[in-house]
């Protein structure tokens, strides 16, 4: 299994960026969507407001590079939560849950991964409890949350694998080539 960590600073910085990019088009797009479907302009605030927040809040530089991953993270999976509960909860909306799983291997980071599954869970078991019909479109899963909610978890767990399956060997050349280098400039110290 990856170690995580080993990502650069110039790497993650260039990765944080393009997530950021990524979470503020979210924004703009939720809005437009939430519109679009004919929400209140106090339905959109409350969508968009935690959403908002964790642009605001990865994008300052001021936390760290792991708390800005687990935030930005936090805040994709946010994201999906609120298209999928402003598409009332369609099939199809789902699908950006997966979406996000590569955007979120980008920081070759464990507690981003652990965030997303654990959002995917709980959003889907107790949000799909207390309100069905905004996480689910069919009657089996409205009376069945838990049972899709885990579904659900474990498909995005064997996707968020497939990731680390790529980032593991990316991690290891990285980690090997630093050793070699450690040992070329050893060598020419003596």
């Amino acid at each position: 299994m990856p170690r995580a960590g080993s990502l650069p600073d110039a790497a993650w910085q260039t990765r944080h960026r393009a997530v950021m990019v990524m979470l503020w088009a979210h924004v703009v797009a939720i809005l437009l969507y939430a519109v679009y479907r004919g929400n209140s302009l106090g339905h959109v605030w409350v969508e968009l407001s935690p959403v908002l927040m964790a642009a605001l809040l990865a994008g300052f530089g001021l936390l760290g590079r792991g708390l800005s991953a687990v935030i930005a993270a936090g805040g994709l999976m946010v994201c999906s939560g609120v298209i999928v509960h402003l598409s009332g909860g369609m099939i199809e909306a789902h699908f950006h849950f997966f979406v996000m799983i590569p955007v979120i291997a980008l920081y070759e980071a464990w507690p981003p991964f652990a965030i997303a599954v654990a959002y995917v869970l709980v959003h889907h078991g107790v949000v799909g409890t207390l309100n069905p019909r905004a996480v689910y479109d069919h009657p089996e899963a409205w009376e069945r949350p838990w049972l899709f909610a885990g579904v659900h978890a474990a498909f995005f767990a064997f996707a968020c694998t497939a990731c680390l399956v790529n980032w593991w060997p990316h991690e290891r050349a990285r980690l090997a080539a630093g050793a070699e280098l450690l040992g070329h400039r050893a060598a020419a110290c003596r």
